[in-house]
């Protein structure tokens, strides 16, 4: 049996002795707000619906589907529990952080890594899953933003023309609401590789008890398990993640991968064990 830890694997969370339920431990970079008159600007089908202040005087606000794990409760079926963080830094820049959900948070059409911070400026436009709503970034809500708003609702329209013309070429269309319509077969979106990292932790029970740091490996599954829960920590609580998962690979991974910081390079399906192929892909 392998033990093995994920860089995108790690929950920021702990258990409440009252309830039992999971209560939110943010990030260490997340501090009190600089930016005391910033705000999100909702807008749907690009008019104005909303204004959430609450990102001015909160160190973080959580975006998700359950209200009891979420500052703002997102709707949307795309929308996972705990989806998206946005909290203010140290440097006095605001940060979105995609928080591991399933359906990815967005800015400026762009992806954002899963658990890694993205700095937000003037004008950034936020979308969560494949909710068409739209958060503008205003970070002083007394400034006259039309001109910014004017250029964020002017790039929407592109996006979605381009989104428009990329589904009409690959056979597909566009609903009512100008949400565009996959027709193409399923098996064009499947995904033949993934790279990604990883700690392997043997122990006695291991196929292979034997790594290049020892010819003889014998502490326990639950010493190895031990092992794993303490670097899951040690990643989850640095300023850079990524930068602490390659520290703890080179130094402590009983795979040859070390070498490369964990690093496994690209590998297709049936290449890995199951469990850890299955992360993987996720």
């Amino acid at each position: 049996l392998l033990s093995f830890v994920h860089l995108n694997a790690y929950k920021h969370r702990v258990m409440t002795a009252d309830t039992g339920s999971a209560k939110f431990v943010p990030p260490p970079w997340v501090t009190k707000p600089k930016l005391e008159n910033c705000g999100l600007k909702v807008l749907k089908e690009g008019k104005q619906i909303h204004i959430i202040h609450k990102i001015a005087s909160e160190a973080f606000i959580l975006f998700g589907r359950n209200a009891s794990m979420s500052h703002i409760k997102l709707d949307h079926p795309s929308i996972s529990r705990r989806h998206s963080l946005l909290g203010h830094g140290s440097s006095g820049n605001i940060y979105a952080m995609d928080l591991g959900s399933s359906h990815g948070t967005f800015v400026n059409g762009e992806r954002l890594p899963k658990n890694h911070r993205q700095v937000l400026r003037d004008g950034n436009i936020i979308k969560f899953g494949a909710s068409t709503r739209e958060y503008v970034v205003v970070l002083d809500l007394d400034q006259d933003h039309a001109h910014g708003h004017e250029q964020a609702l002017h790039r929407t329209a592109q996006q979605n023309n381009e989104r428009k013309r990329k589904m009409s070429q690959v056979g597909g269309d566009a609903n009512s609401n100008g949400d565009a319509v996959v027709v193409v077969p399923c098996k064009r979106a499947k995904i033949d590789k993934v790279s990604c990292r990883h700690i392997l932790v043997k122990h006695a029970e291991s196929r292979r008890p034997k790594s290049w740091k020892s010819d003889s490996i014998t502490r326990s599954k639950a010493d190895a398990m031990r092992m794993v829960d303490e670097f899951r920590t040690q990643i989850g609580q640095a300023e850079d993640c990524s930068v602490r998962f390659v520290e703890i690979a080179t130094k402590e991974s009983d795979c040859n991968s070390y070498k490369r910081g964990g690093d496994l390079g690209a590998f297709g399906r049936g290449r890995m064990q199951k469990a850890f192929e299955n992360a993987a892909f996720a």
